[in-house]
C-alpha cells in the first residue's frame, strides 16, 4: 500500500478504494520491477489489430459516442508506444481525413514512417521536416503531431457520488476487448511523468488501476490527468502480464485507407467498378474498421 500511497496526487479521492490487506504484489516485485524499468526507459527518449477509441473532442470524454460519467475512466493500461502523425489538411469535423503519413515506435530516435503511409514524407521521423518546431502553419508547433497511443481495459466504475468499484473477475480481465486512447500532445508531458511515477515504485503501468480523468485547462481548453487508483490484485498479474504482451504486438495497427469519391460521382457510378481511384485515407474509414471489434463498455 506504501507503493501505490506514493504515486497518488497529493490529495486523491477520499472515496477511492484502497487495496485490501494482503493482496499486494510482493511475490511479483522483482518481475515487475524489470517491466517498470522497461516502460520508463521508453518515456526517457526525447500485427494487424484494431479496436474502439475513446474520443475527447471538446473535452468531453466519449466512448461508443456516449459522453463518460464524471468525464472520467477507469482503466488498466496494458501497452502504450511513441504515435506520429501528419495531416495534409486542416481539421474539419464534417469531413475528417486521414493522416497522410504516419508512424509508431517505442524509440522516438529511430521512428520511420509505417509501409501503409499514403504519403511517406521522410525516411525517419527524426530528420522529417515536418517534425521540427517551427514548421506547423501556426505558432512555434511542430506540423507532425506528436501523441501516445494506450492500450487499456476497463478495470472498474464510478458511482455517482464518487465511489469506486473494481471489476473482480478473473474471466473479465481474461477476455474483455481491448480499447484504445491517443493523447493530444498537450498531455504527453503528464503522462511520461505518470509512468515514469510508477516506475520509481517498481510498477508498470499494467499493475495499477489507473484513474482518467479529461479536465478544462486554460492554455490547452483541456487535458488528461492520470492517477492511480489501487494495486491490482496479485491474482490477477499472470494474466495481465500476458494481456499486455498481446497488446505490445496488436497496438501498431495502421490507418485504413479506403476510396473516395464526390457524392454526385457515387451515385452516377452506383455499382460500378472504383478501380483506380483515389487511395487517399480517411478517418472514418478508421472508425468503421476499428468499431468492429466488440468490447465491454466503460
Amino acid at each position: 500500500m506504501e507503493k501505490i500511497m506514493a504515486v497518488k496526487d497529493k490529495e486523491p479521492p477520499s472515496k477511492a478504494k484502497k487495496t485490501a490487506p494482503g493482496k499486494g504484489l510482493a511475490k511479483y516485485d522483482e518481475r515487475l520491477a524489470e517491466l517498470a524499468k522497461k516502460y520508463s526507459q521508453q518515456e526517457s527518449t526525447a500485427a494487424v489489430g484494431g479496436g474502439k477509441f475513446f474520443r475527447a473532442a471538446g473535452g468531453i470524454l466519449k466512448f461508443d459516442d456516449e459522453p463518460l460519467p464524471g468525464n472520467r475512466v477507469a482503466v488498466i493500461i496494458l501497452d502504450h508506444v511513441f504515435e506520429n502523425t501528419y495531416y495534409t489538411e486542416d481539421y474539419d469535423p464534417n469531413t475528417p481525413t486521414s493522416p497522410e503519413c504516419f508512424a509508431f515506435g517505442r524509440d522516438e530516435k529511430t521512428m520511420e514512417p509505417h509501409e501503409q503511409s499514403h504519403e511517406k514524407q521522410s525516411d525517419g521521423c527524426a530528420v522529417c521536416q515536418w517534425n521540427k518546431f517551427g514548421s506547423a502553419d501556426k505558432g512555434r508547433g511542430k506540423a507532425c503531431r506528436n501523441s501516445r497511443r494506450l492500450a487499456v481495459i476497463p478495470a472498474g466504475s464510478f458511482s455517482k457520488n464518487g465511489d469506486f468499484k473494481p471489476f473482480t473477475k478473473e474471466e473479465h480481465f481474461k477476455s474483455v476487448e481491448t480499447a484504445y486512447m491517443k493523447l493530444p500532445p498537450t498531455s504527453i508531458r503528464d503522462f511520461s511523468r505518470y509512468v515514469k511515477t510508477l516506475a520509481s515504485n517498481e510498477l508498470p503501468p499494467f499493475a495499477v488501476i489507473t484513474s482518467i480523468t479529461v479536465v478544462p485547462d486554460e492554455s490547452t481548453q483541456f487535458k488528461f490527468v492520470f492517477e492511480a487508483i489501487e494495486e491490482v490484485d496479485s491474482d490477477l498479474v499472470e494474466i495481465l502480464i500476458a494481456r499486455s504482451e498481446t497488446a505490445a504486438e496488436e497496438i501498431d495497427f495502421p490507418y485504413v485507407p479506403i476510396e473516395v469519391e464526390d457524392a454526385g460521382a457515387a451515385k452516377r457510378k452506383k455499382g460500378a467498378s472504383t478501380a483506380g481511384k483515389d487511395k487517399r485515407p480517411q478517418k472514418a474509414a478508421v472508425k468503421a474498421a476499428a468499431g468492429k471489434a466488440g468490447g465491454r463498455r466503460f
